[in-house]
């Protein structure tokens, strides 16, 4: 914790931490350079309601990387503003003394859940920042309700790509994706798969009403309704040996199989913990192979 541009604080990392049944901020950090805040679990308090929730929040910080975070906020009783990750002024020239290095935002998982709107699920504002490969859930039915909330300034990019948001809500100023601005300049998109029943399914410098025109920013973009699953009750698990988990689900419609890889990268090749020299590393390698299954 610093106090002024000055005089920065040396947090250093915050990482694989449990933080549960925090008041309002479970993690805050100001005028403060950290180099990770990293596999953190934090679930939201079982009482009192009527205050506000923050689960990672970082003001005129100097972070490299936010990676791997679970966060679960889908409470019924919290009334007021939710944001599970909310990272403003971040690496910004004018506040951090810092030359626009890029912040990783990459691998969280976020559910929220909100009762009069002010929902922001991952909220990055003012700076660089590469938004990569996040889980997005927010279910709130009124206005102000975001997934994915970026506000871009000039001179800094924020580029948002492979990841899955979800919007539960018919508020007609909610949208699964926000960006105040359309400039490819300040803000880019690729191959993210955005879902909302109904309603408007993005804001890039203004509303767009459906997937074509979100397209027009993001030509790969989807929108899946994503399957999601409990592993302990939809997939059938065994250790094929230490270090090597199986999980099998039988194939119902055909006579094919599906065997797949899936590889963990960034971290493991990058031990020292410099994120920010991994920065296009990070995410799961999936290898897949379909065949008729073995007689």
């Amino acid at each position: 914790y610093g106090t002024t541009y000055g005089q920065h604080g040396h947090g250093g990392r915050i990482d694989s931490n449990l933080i549960t049944n925090s008041f309002s901020y479970n993690m805050y950090a100001y005028y403060t350079d950290v180099s990770s805040i990293s596999h953190n679990r934090i679930l939201a308090r079982q009482y009192d309601g009527y205050n506000y929730f923050y689960g990672i929040y970082t003001y005129y910080c100097n972070v490299d990387s936010v990676v791997g975070n679970y966060i679960d906020a889908y409470r019924d009783y919290i009334a007021n503003t939710h944001n599970p990750i909310r990272l403003n002024y971040c690496n910004y020239g004018t506040y951090t003394n810092n030359p626009k290095k890029v912040c990783i935002v990459a691998n969280n998982e976020l559910r929220s859940k909100g009762l009069n709107g002010y929902v922001y699920g991952l909220y990055v504002g003012y700076g660089n920042f590469k938004v990569y490969h996040n889980s997005v859930y927010v279910d709130c039915p009124y206005n102000y309700s975001y997934c994915i909330y970026a506000y871009t300034d000039s001179g800094y990019l924020i580029d948002i790509r492979n990841n899955n948001v979800f919007l539960f809500g018919t508020g007609a100023n909610a949208y699964p994706i926000y960006a105040n601005s359309s400039s490819k300049t300040l803000v880019q998109f690729s191959h993210n798969n955005i879902y909302r029943p109904s309603g408007n399914i993005a804001y890039v410098g203004a509303a767009l009403a459906n997937l074509k025109a979100f397209q027009a920013y993001d030509v790969d973009a989807s929108s899946v309704y994503p399957e999601f699953l409990d592993f302990s009750k939809d997939m059938s698990q065994f250790k094929l040996a230490d270090g090597v988990n199986v999980l099998y689900k039988k194939n119902e419609t055909n006579g094919l199989f599906q065997l797949t890889f899936n590889y963990n990268y960034g971290i493991a090749d990058n031990p020292a913990g410099n994120y920010a020299e991994a920065a296009e590393k990070y995410g799961t390698l999936y290898f897949s192979l379909s065949m008729p299954r073995p007689t």
